[in-house]
């Protein structure tokens, strides 16, 4: 039996070897862009009631003078940016914080904590698996409740949207029960919203792009068989 010998490679099949390549490429970059999830064309947050300061968006943050907090009712209405972006200016005041619980109910001797979030996602559009619309991330702030106010708290999870919640409480900047991380210590807590299955959509788009990516693997892979069995004889 005679050795098989190579054969060189044509510039035929080194142009249509190379079209195949960019075209699985191109399909491969169009198909990423299709399971990107849209953009929402909605303001993350409405103007602020307090004039215009304090917060402007979600990812900007211009901390308010003394003088408008001192108009804002009591206890004043906060949002999470406010009280990572300016402690100092909240830290001892009572405060009003609504959101979403959301994580683990963490249980300790005397309290509870919650992680509550206050994002788009949690008090106006939803869970992003309802809508598969983006508006922005997550943000939210620690809440400190008494053991039997936390047990009526379902946290949301992949599949749940959490228990929604209206606290009043006190901001510290510096809770020596967290490590020396922002809180609220609550001493109230009211149930706005009771915890509820998230109904989960079905992306026909990822279905498309997971057979469309699949197919042209096996193609390649076809390719590089033919190619390699017509380079030897």
């Amino acid at each position: 039996m005679s050795p098989r010998r190579y054969r060189p490679i044509t510039t035929v099949q080194a142009i249509v070897g190379t079209v195949a390549i960019l075209a699985a490429v191109a399909v491969i970059v169009g198909m990423s862009q299709l399971l990107l999830l849209p953009q929402t064309g909605v303001r993350l947050l409405e103007a602020p009631e307090h004039e215009d300061e304090g917060l402007t968006n979600r990812g900007e943050v211009t901390c308010p003078s003394r003088e408008n907090l001192a108009r804002r009712p009591s206890p004043m209405p906060v949002s999470s940016s406010e009280l990572i972006e300016c402690p100092k200016l909240f830290d001892g005041e009572q405060v009003r914080y609504e959101g979403e619980a959301v994580g683990v109910v963490l249980l300790r001797p005397t309290h509870s904590w919650v992680h509550v979030n206050d994002d788009p996602y949690a008090v106006r559009i939803g869970p992003v698996s309802e809508h598969r619309t983006v508006a922005g991330g997550n943000s939210g702030m620690a809440v400190s409740m008494p053991r039997e106010t936390a047990a009526a708290v379902t946290p949301g999870a992949f599949r749940t949207a959490g228990t929604g919640l209206s606290i009043v409480g006190t901001f510290l900047r510096a809770d020596p029960d967290d490590g020396g991380a922002p809180s609220i210590r609550a001493t109230g807590v009211r149930v706005v919203r009771d915890a509820r299955s998230v109904h989960q959509e079905i992306s026909v788009r990822r279905i498309v792009a997971a057979v469309v990516f699949v197919a042209v693997a096996m193609g390649l892979l076809v390719v590089r068989r033919v190619v390699r069995r017509r380079s030897y004889t």
